[in-house]
């Protein structure tokens, strides 16, 4: 929506059947419901929210970040809220790419593997 104050919001994942999980693609109504969250207006948000089935499931995902993004008094702590939030996801994406899994079946040539092999040829 184009107007002529442009703002933005925080890092916030959508919940939205068309968008679930992606981040910073909100619906209208999650953009609207966040900013009565942020603004300390719940109900609000939770009365806009319950129209869809899956609004519940918005407020579920981004709990900890609206949290976060609640107590902070001013946009330079909101800012650093999500930086430190996305540090984390990366932190987080990066050790998860550090662990070691074992050999699956199939790349691990058993005894009966190549007595089989050796009974072909």
């Amino acid at each position: 929506m184009k107007g002529a104050h442009p703002r933005l919001l925080p890092y916030l994942v959508a919940a939205n059947p068309v968008n679930y999980g992606k981040p910073c693609t909100l619906s209208c109504v999650e953009a609207l419901a966040a900013c009565l969250i942020l603004t300390g207006h719940e109900s609000d948000a939770d009365l806009i929210l319950g129209k869809f089935k899956w609004g519940k499931s918005f407020t579920d995902l981004n709990c900890e970040l609206l949290a976060k993004y609640r107590s902070c008094k001013t946009s330079t702590e909101i800012v650093a809220a999500q930086q430190s939030h996305l540090n984390q996801l990366e932190s987080e994406m990066n050790s998860s790419r550090d662990v070691l899994y074992p050999p699956s079946e199939s790349s691990e040539e058993t005894e009966s593997d190549q007595e089989e092999e050796s009974n072909i040829n």
